[in-house]
């Protein structure tokens, strides 16, 4: 995941990124901060059992970018799930001491996080950036990802996400 800093931080930080284990992850719920004190209380059932150290995170200056190590064991044990499907969405949680601020998608399109995914397919790579409003697909024709529906929303009641083709019409996933 890449990250662009909002300003200078060098305090000591150690951190821990987990997923969140769930098949096609929904927003955040306006009570993220009582949310994610759930997920972090032992026995952390709601988040994946893969995590990754980020030990003495280097010293983060205003407006430059910056990448979590290698998370692919976590993203491997999301897609893993019996659930997951091509297009659904993923959540990673960052815990830790210290601290790093980073934009947020709402608080800057710019610079928003990026996960970049570095697949592999028939000896072939592709390297992409992946817009948050849509779920992919991989198209073998074209040996990389290509969008398929637009997100609208996210249905919490019946814990799907609204949609439309990219022609336009409406569907839940």
């Amino acid at each position: 995941i890449e990250f662009v800093a909002t300003g200078t931080r060098s305090q000591a930080t150690d951190l821990v990124i987990y997923g969140v284990a769930d098949d096609n992850a929904g927003p955040w719920p306006d009570t993220t901060d009582n949310y994610l004190k759930d997920l972090l209380t032992a026995p952390r059932s709601g988040l994946t059992t893969a995590d990754q150290s980020w030990d003495n995170v280097e010293t983060w200056n205003a407006n430059n970018t910056y990448s979590t190590p290698d998370i692919t064991a976590i993203v491997q044990e999301i897609v893993n799930r019996g659930g997951w499907a091509s297009g659904n969405a993923m959540a990673f949680v960052i815990d830790g001491t210290g601290q790093r601020d980073a934009y947020a998608r709402d608080g800057s399109w710019s610079r928003r996080p990026i996960l970049y995914i570095d697949a592999d397919f028939s000896g072939k790579k592709y390297y992409g950036y992946f817009n948050p409003d849509y779920f992919y697909r991989f198209d073998a024709g074209l040996n990389y990802f290509v969008p398929a529906f637009k997100k609208t929303g996210y249905d919490v009641a019946n814990s799907q996400w609204n949609a439309e083709t990219l022609a336009g019409a409406p569907t839940t996933l």
